[in-house]
């Protein structure tokens, strides 16, 4: 997960988020049919961003 400290410029508080994965749990949520593929595209996305290197 990441951990964000401190406060936006608005006021607000930034908040800890949770990301998980695993080759199974993405598999499966790429078989609905809402948005097919959806949970692939996503972490293609965070890695192809560098975001992975920043959790924990």
């Amino acid at each position: 997960y990441w951990t964000f400290r401190g406060r936006l410029a608005n006021g607000m508080s930034l908040v800890r988020v949770a990301y998980v994965f695993s080759p199974e749990y993405t598999q499966t949520c790429d078989s609905l049919s809402k948005v097919p593929n959806r949970a692939s595209m996503v972490h293609s996305l965070i890695e192809a961003y560098g975001l992975l290197e920043h959790m924990r």
